[in-house]
C-alpha cells in the first residue's frame, strides 16, 4: 500500500460534485467506466482546475463503488452528502482511513472531542518512518494536508 496526499486538491467538493453527479445517466455505466462525464460541468473558472477536480471526483466516487449510493446522493441533505463525501475520501485515500482510526478514533474512545492541526501533523511524522512516499514532502504539504 503507497499512502498519498492527493486529497489536498479539493476538501469534501460538495458543489463540484453535485453539478458532476447531476449529469450521470446512469451510475452502474459510469462505474463501470461506459460513460464520461464532459469537465466542462465543473462550476469554477480555470479549465485546468475543472480537468484537476473532473479527476479527482471521478477517483472519489468510483472508489465508493456503489452504484445504490451514488443513485441516492442528490436525495440527501448537506450532512448526508458530507458523509458521503467524505466515505468517498476514505476509501480513496487510505492515509485519511488510518487517520480516521489510529487517532481520531483514539481521541473519542478517550472523551477527547477536539482535534488540534498539530494531531494530523503528528501522525504524519510518525508514518514518515514507514513509507518513503511520505517522506518526499515538505513541511508546507504537511501543514495544508493537516
Amino acid at each position: 500500500m503507497r499512502y498519498s496526499t492527493a486529497f489536498t486538491s479539493g476538501a469534501l467538493l460538495l458543489r463540484e460534485t453535485e453539478a458532476f453527479i447531476s449529469v450521470i445517466n446512469s451510475a452502474k455505466n459510469f462505474l463501470d467506466g461506459m460513460e464520461n462525464i464532459d469537465f466542462n460541468v465543473i462550476p469554477v473558472n480555470s479549465e485546468k482546475s475543472k480537468k484537476t477536480l473532473k479527476h479527482e471526483i471521478a477517483k472519489r466516487l468510483k472508489a465508493i463503488n456503489n452504484e445504490r449510493l451514488l443513485d441516492s446522493f442528490m436525495t440527501l441533505d448537506r450532512n448526508g452528502k458530507n458523509v458521503l463525501l467524505y466515505y468517498g475520501i476514505c476509501k480513496c485515500y487510505p492515509i485519511i482511513k488510518h487517520f480516521m482510526l489510529e487517532v481520531v478514533l483514539n481521541k473519542w474512545q478517550n472523551l477527547d472531542y477536539e482535534l488540534e492541526i498539530t494531531d494530523f501533523i503528528n501522525f504524519l511524522h510518525r508514518k514518515m518512518g514507514f513509507y518513503s512516499e511520505l517522506q518526499k514532502i515538505t513541511e508546507n504539504s504537511i501543514y495544508k494536508s493537516s
